[in-house]
This record gives C-alpha cells, structure tokens and sequence, in this order.
C-alpha cells in the first residue's frame, strides 16, 4: 500500500494518458467511419493535458529531477546554491499565485456571463 501511495501521481499519470488516448482514438474512429465528431472530447482532452502538466511537475519536483542549468549550480558554493534555491522557490510560489489569481478572475467571468465552457 505505501508503494502505491509513494508513487499515486505516477499511476494517476499513466490512467489519465491512456484515457485521452482511448478518447481521442475513440474520436478518430467516430469521425471516420460515422461521418460525426464526439463534441465535447476536444474539452476533455484539453483539460486533461493540463492536469496531466500539473501531475507531470508534482512528480518532477517530488523527485528533484526537474529541468535545471547545472553547471552554474555546481560551481556554486553550498550557501549560494541556498539562497539561490530560496529565490527559486519564491519566485515558483509568486507565479502560482499569479495563476491562481489569473485562473480565480477567468472562472469568475465566465460564471458571470453564464459560459459553462471555452467552446
């Protein structure tokens, strides 16, 4: 059981991918050889790679294995690469905050306006 909780975001990954693979090949499929589209797997889809995104980074940062320019940070003594790490962090945590303030603004209006979907 702690094998599977230590590694949920991963196999959360794998089911989400392979739901959006099944739908857009459902899709494909539908369009094919019936001539009509599945409407709303264009949504799905899209929401889907964003939370896929989000998993794809929760899974990267968790394992420290994320994108990074190493050579300047191997050169650096212990206590630059510190403060560079802190000035990381708070910028990651500023742009969330961004985001989530961007994304709270987006969902407001479209409540407003009575818009249930991009499309």
């Amino acid at each position: 059981m702690k094998k599977i909780l230590n590694h949920f975001e991963e196999y959360l990954c794998c089911v989400l991918f392979m739901g959006m693979l099944a739908l857009g090949f459902t899709n494909v499929v539908f369009r094919y050889f019936l001539s009509a589209s599945i409407s709303f797997t264009e949504e799905i889809i899209c929401a889907c790679f964003v939370l896929l995104c989000m998993l794809g980074t929760a899974v990267v940062a968790k394992t420290q294995e994320h994108l990074g320019i190493t050579v300047l940070v191997e050169r650096m003594s212990e206590r630059n690469r510190t403060i560079c790490a802190i000035i990381a962090n708070v910028l990651g945590v500023v742009f969330s905050l961004i985001l989530i303030d961007t994304g709270f603004g987006m969902v407001m209006q479209q409540y407003a306006v009575k818009q249930l979907s991009v499309a």
